[in-house]
Formats: C-alpha cells, sequence, structure tokens
C-alpha cells in the first residue's frame, strides 16, 4: 500500500473513558491494515511525538436494526498510543 493512502485514513479519536485516569495516551482509528511500525513511524516523524508504546485491536462492527432490516457497521483498528512523559511537558 502506497504511504499516501494510509496517512489519508488516521482519524483522531476522542480520548476513550478507559483512558480518563492515564493522561499520557491517545486513542486513534486507523486504516486496518497498517502495522503498529508505520503507525509509530508517521506519529514520530510528521506529528514529532515520542512513542513508548502502541496496542492495537481490530474492533468489530456493531450490529444495527432499521425499521425494516438489520444491518452491521464496518470493523476498524484502534490504536491506543502511549506517549513519554516528556512529550506532555512540551505541550504545556
Amino acid at each position: 500500500m502506497k504511504r499516501s493512502y494510509l496517512l489519508n485514513n488516521i482519524f483522531i479519536s476522542k480520548v476513550s473513558t478507559r483512558n480518563k485516569n492515564n493522561s499520557n495516551q491517545l486513542v486513534f482509528k486507523v486504516a486496518s491494515c497498517m502495522t503498529k511500525h508505520e503507525i509509530k513511524h508517521i506519529l514520530e516523524n510528521l506529528y514529532s511525538f515520542k512513542v513508548k508504546s502502541i496496542n492495537t485491536m481490530l474492533m468489530e462492527g456493531k450490529k444495527k436494526r432499521s425499521k425494516h432490516y438489520f444491518y452491521k457497521t464496518p470493523k476498524f483498528k484502534k490504536a491506543i498510543i502511549t506517549l513519554h512523559s516528556s512529550n506532555l511537558d512540551a505541550n504545556i
């Protein structure tokens, strides 16, 4: 895959409720074909973050119901990025 395609598919989402206690974590919705190394490369080179660790998970689509039929939303990949504490000090 071309890197430009992968860059266009990064969506920054809100911080999830699971991570409210840990302020040095961010949650991203990324393309399902991206690897941890590609995500780290993009964040460190383009956004100048110092990434400590990356956890990724494939999220299944939710089952929805319309008035006449059932359908399923598409699955996606979610990445939880843990940053070094020096990133937070520089931004404040």
